[in-house]
């Protein structure tokens, strides 16, 4: 008896027939020419609910599942940073020049769109605005908004607007709506808000106990956390300006580089020995684990609510939203994550080295 092959979309991770496989995806109309060179996906986890306590575990059911990882870009290395431009297409920057310089790349599942190369020294990341375009920071104060050439729009040149602080930045988050840049200026011991659309500079957060290490905005961009370099949490109601549920996260008196929003109004952080903590909208801590790893990159699924990490040596970690078990842990790459992105159950993991892959994993 001949066993029935079984094949998944690498991109929405739909179980295909062999027919399909061979044409398209007929829900996300991904085309996976390059799955059968992959091999088979192993037997997926059965999801084993009821099991685990509503706070984290301290060690989470494992996952014995080596998924399939897709390449889907090479970028210039050292990469620095990616994001998600839309449902198609990605953002990629990369140092150029000794770190004189920026490269920016814009590609989809066509190929690469767009590269450009940016005259701003020491890039730190990029973030989408409110026109669908991309901004570049720098950790010199710089920020760098590309209009970019719009699909069907070939042979049009990019145009650039930049706009230089003079601050020295340590962190940066873009709002969800792509009008507001949030800066970290650890000089200040503040965070300094810049307008996406003529750059008008605000304050938003002065005289920290301690310099800001990480940014993130809520879901609904109402509030703005900050992680400091002393381990503690401070969000602030972007309405009012008044902090509200301060949270001492701190772990060792160790420093808080890594914080993510949670639907719900809640976040997650990664602190710099590697403990990650989960709070919700009032500040009472909900989840608490020690990883086995060096972590480089945190991020949350806005609607599943898994919790993905990258560490240095190239691993990836992806938990259930009550951290009880462990639905990715694997090594993709052979060096340093930078940027976690996750949509559903398509993980997008990018490393220094600048092969962005793609991994398609079972939800419970």
């Amino acid at each position: 008896m001949t066993e029935q092959s079984s094949w998944w979309c690498i991109v929405c991770g739909r179980e295909l027939t062999p027919q399909a496989a061979s044409v398209r995806c007929p829900n996300c109309g991904w085309t996976p020419e390059t799955l059968p060179q992959m091999g088979h996906p192993p037997p997926m986890p059965e999801s084993k609910k009821g099991e685990g306590p509503a706070v984290a575990a301290a060690t989470p059911r494992p996952s014995s599942t080596q998924y399939p990882s897709q390449p889907i870009m090479r970028l210039v290395p050292p990469l620095v940073d990616v994001a998600f431009a839309d449902r198609e297409r990605y953002f990629g920057l990369s140092e150029a020049m000794g770190g004189k310089a920026a490269s920016l790349t814009i590609w989809s599942r066509r190929g690469r769109d767009l590269q450009v190369l940016l005259a701003i020294e020491k890039p730190i990341g990029l973030g989408r605005v409110a026109s669908g375009d991309p901004i570049v920071v720098s950790g010199k104060g710089i920020a760098v908004m590309v209009t970019a050439p719009k699909p069907g729009q070939s042979g049009r040149i990019p145009e650039t607007t930049g706009h230089k602080t003079g601050w020295s930045v340590s962190c940066y988050a873009v709002n969800p709506a792509g009008t507001l840049l949030a800066l970290g200026v650890p000089l200040e011991s503040a965070v300094r808000g810049l307008a996406t659309e003529g750059f008008e500079e605000t304050w938003l957060l002065r005289d920290l106990p301690a310099s800001p290490t990480a940014l993130a905005f809520s879901l609904d961009g109402r509030r703005l956390a900050v992680g400091l370099d002393d381990g503690r949490s401070q969000v602030l109601d972007l309405a009012s300006g008044r902090v509200v549920a301060p949270v001492a996260v701190r772990h060792g008196n160790e420093g808080l580089p890594f914080v993510a929003p949670r639907p719900g109004g809640g976040w997650a952080a990664v602190c710099e020995d590697n403990v990650l903590l989960c709070w919700d909208a009032h500040g009472a801590i909900t989840g608490q684990m020690t990883l086995d790893l060096d972590v480089s990159a945190l991020a949350v699924d806005p609607l599943s609510n898994v919790i993905g990490v990258g560490g240095r040596e190239g691993h990836a970690r992806v938990w259930t939203a009550d951290l009880a078990e462990c639905l990715v842990n694997q090594r993709i790459h052979g060096d340093r994550i930078m940027r976690v992105l996750l949509r559903g159950n398509v993980l997008t993991t990018a490393p220094r080295g600048g092969e962005v892959q793609l991994t398609t994993f079972r939800c419970p």
